[in-house]
């Protein structure tokens, strides 16, 4: 995550070159370095762009590389972060919960065109790194170069990077306290250049280098990996932004008795290399990164005999860029969520609690708790989810993306009811049909269920992503076989992340919807009375009288309120026929 002021203070000791040859790249670090690219003229949430394009992007992007003289050797990503960083993961969550919030409240009235709010401030798309990883295992030029290790993908660059030499590029200055061998050397990303030739043509690539061994002599350090961790380490404590600002090394902090503790738990980051083989990189690589995080915990809490381990996992939610006078957006997925919790550790006799953080203004929050669920509700759940996905994903002729976002609104109108609150989906329905199908996208009602939309279809590909690994295994002699792979089969034909819909498709969504007659299947499932639609052209008016009154009392909108009933376990019990 990088140590505040040493990139500026090494840069003054590295020189400008052009590049050629191996480059090992850090996933994560590369997927923020193509949004950064993608998003220069982004103002808006509504001006981002769509993750097809960010995966499109990256791919260009390493093409541009390799026409110009270097060799992608490998491309890391984050399979899991230490617990050791879970104080500075929920210090960014909240910060990125403070700077969304404010986005919110800047612009609750409307977002408009122009911005109304600093750039910067415009929050991150929910899922671009999954995507740009997704993008890139559609690729078979790139596909089996890229891992998604079981661990922090950083450790594992330094390690290609010793083993079989290269230049590592990353954003992370930190990289450079690994151990890069004697010729290793960092790049980092903002620094490349492509060079003009003597007729314009673009002739190669060049940037900054900065290698360890060239560092320590320039600065007259001895040479290894345990000069510059000491030296990374009295930045860490004493940040400044130039060696003039560092006391004398006789005097650094790591010679400090005070600060023994620290400077040990700081080295022990960079210590030690970890297995590249092709069996310890065989890893679940068609997971994401979250997913795969989550499985790694389940399966460290599985079989740790230490009875001081927790008894609790933690996943760590994306922000969804969602409306703050409500409840958070992953609310509307939660119990597909459950479900997908239960059935990973269903048939172990511990039980646990899965603590998801979502949004959060403050670092003492604890999150939200999800228990999993007993083995019956678990059957019920899971034959439940089956019904209704059978119920909307059937019609060969209507795209399959458009039904399963019909489903996602069929789920939110019947989450409304079982909490006695408006439907927002209802709401913008019953909008749309006054309009010609039409929506305003800037209004956060229609950005609010943009967000709905993609934390459900989300959810669901956790579910999906759960089920995959356990594909034969002890899940389907526990549950029942059948009912498992026709939810996996059902569950396989989900959007991809490059096919969620962004904010701006809420405009005609509605209308596309009604042309392909999905409108009616959630009138059905819902029991809701069906919203008729304006034509084109049609006023009102005209409208209302070639429809007999009794018609029109049926269709005077009513809100989506749940029955007094006691509630159901079965989280999907609102679109239950009977109900």
């Amino acid at each position: 995550m990088g140590i505040r002021g040493l990139t500026n203070v090494l840069k003054q000791y590295a020189s400008r070159e052009e590049l050629c040859g191996r480059v090992v790249i850090d996933g994560p670090a590369m997927a923020y370095h193509i949004l950064w690219i993608a998003r220069h003229n982004v103002a808006t949430i509504l001006d981002e762009p769509p993750y097809s394009l960010l995966a499109a992007t990256a791919i260009q992007w390493l093409n541009r590389l390799e026409s110009h003289g270097l060799e992608v050797g490998a491309i890391y990503f984050d399979g899991s972060l230490p617990t050791s960083k879970k104080e500075e993961r929920h210090r960014r969550i909240c910060e990125r919960s403070h700077e969304a919030q404010k986005y919110f409240l800047n612009t609750i009235s409307g977002i408009k065109a122009n911005g109304q709010v600093p750039k910067r401030f415009v929050p991150d798309p929910t899922f671009h790194v999954p995507a740009i990883l997704e993008g890139l295992h559609s690729q078979a030029r790139y596909r089996d170069l890229t891992y998604l290790v079981p661990g922090e993908a950083d450790p594992y660059c330094a390690a290609d990077v010793k083993q079989n030499g290269g230049i590592l590029l990353t954003s992370d200055s930190d990289l450079l306290l690994y151990d890069l061998g004697p010729t290793g050397s960092v790049v980092f990303l903002k620094d490349l250049q492509l060079d003009l030739g003597a007729m314009g043509e673009a002739s190669s690539i060049s940037a900054v280098v900065s290698r360890p061994s060239e560092l320590c002599r320039r600065m007259s350090l001895e040479q290894g990996q345990a000069s510059m961790l000491r030296f990374g380490f009295e930045m860490k404590v004493r940040p400044c932004y130039n060696l003039k600002g560092l006391p004398h090394q006789s005097e650094w902090a790591y010679l400090e008795e005070a600060y023994d503790q620290e400077f040990a738990a700081f080295i022990r980051e960079y210590d030690g290399s970890p297995d590249l083989s092709s069996t310890a990189l065989d890893h679940k690589s068609f997971l994401d990164p979250r997913i795969s995080e989550f499985v790694l915990d389940w399966s460290k809490l599985g079989t740790s005999k230490d009875p001081a381990s927790p008894k609790g996992l933690t996943v760590w939610l994306p922000s969804l860029v969602d409306r703050w006078d409500r409840a958070s957006a992953w609310d509307l997925g939660t119990t597909i969520r459950q479900l997908a919790y239960s059935l990973y550790q269903y048939g172990d006799s511990s039980r646990f609690t899965v603590m998801e953080y979502r949004r959060t203004l403050s670092t003492r929050s604890a999150g939200q708790a999800v228990e999993v669920l007993d083995e019956p509700d678990v059957l019920e759940a899971t034959a439940s989810l089956l019904e209704h996905v059978d119920r909307f994903i059937k019609n060969a002729t209507v795209p399959r993306r458009l039904q399963w976002i019909t489903m996602c609104l069929s789920l939110e109108i019947g989450h409304a009811a079982q909490e006695n609150k408006e439907s927002n989906a209802l709401g913008l329905w019953r909008k749309a049909a006054k309009a010609e199908g039409r929506l305003d996208p800037s209004n956060w009602d229609a950005v609010h269920l943009t967000a709905q939309i993609l934390g459900t279809l989300y959810s669901l590909r956790i579910l999906q992503q759960v089920l995959s690994i356990w594909k034969g295994g002890s899940l389907l002699d526990a549950v029942s076989s059948d009912q498992v792979k026709r939810l996996q089969t059902r569950l396989s034909t989900l959007p991809t992340l490059a096919e969620f819909p962004a904010a701006t498709e809420m405009e005609e969504l509605f209308e596309h919807l009604h042309r392909e007659g999905q409108l009616d299947i959630i009138s059905e499932a819902v029991r809701v009375p069906t919203i008729i639609f304006r034509a084109k052209g049609e006023t009102s008016q005209r409208l209302k009288n070639r429809q007999p009154r009794a018609k029109r009392r049926e269709q005077k909108p009513t809100r989506a309120r749940a029955p007094h009933s006691q509630a159901s376990a079965n989280p999907f019990e609102a679109l239950s026929p009977g109900n």
